[in-house]
């Protein structure tokens, strides 16, 4: 018998582009292991805030897109996770401790982040729409091209010296949030949206 021990999970993607879990590299032509097995996975390393094995799966596959939504991870320890271009639509994220996390091109919408700690988080270019930042902390947090802040709750927010502000410092600071420090975005994210779109 192959021995089994210290294999790590691997996530591979077959010609229909499903993401299948294996435990055993024999397995990894399957597609008999669902999407759902492997979303409950990577939940359960992260509910175990096993950071570093759920990053290193990820950097495995080339960082697929993944659909977490809705998935409870108020105060967990989640620093340095890497979740960009990760479904996080309604996720309760209250107290979460995300510094330094990669949230790079997720969504965000309807989140409920908090009390969060998104200390030098980066959020370029995630969408945010609705989703809950009061009492959260994102200072030094990089914001660039952060789609529909605006539309979020911001009150109690700590934005101090955050990088590339996607709002005017007027309009966050009548939302509720500090400010200090903080720089705005000078480029035009709509240019960026249609040369990404046109690739």
């Amino acid at each position: 018998m192959a021995n089994e021990t210290n294999q790590t999970p691997k996530l591979k993607s077959d010609q229909s582009s499903k993401i299948i879990i294996v435990t055993h590299p024999e397995l990894a032509s399957s597609s008999t292991i669902s999407h759902t097995v492997k979303d409950k996975y990577l939940e359960d390393l992260l509910l175990d805030s096993k950071v570093e094995q759920f990053n290193n799966i990820r950097e495995q596959n080339h960082y697929v897109r993944l659909d977490l939504h809705a998935i409870n991870l108020s105060y967990t320890s989640l620093s340095g996770a890497n979740l960009s271009d990760t479904d996080l639509t309604k996720a309760d994220l209250i107290g979460a401790n995300l510094i330094g996390a990669k949230l790079v091109g997720a969504n965000l919408s309807a989140a409920n982040l908090n009390q969060a700690n998104l200390d030098r988080a980066e959020l370029r270019t995630a969408n945010v729409a609705e989703a809950d930042f009061a009492g959260a902390n994102l200072q030094f947090a990089d914001l660039y091209c952060v789609e529909n802040l605006y539309d979020s709750n911001l009150r109690g927010t700590d934005l101090r010296n955050a990088i590339d502000l996607p709002i005017s410092k007027g309009e966050a600071r009548r939302k509720g949030a500090t400010v200090v420090g903080c720089k705005i975005c000078s480029f035009n994210c709509n240019v960026w949206k249609v040369i990404a779109y046109t690739k």
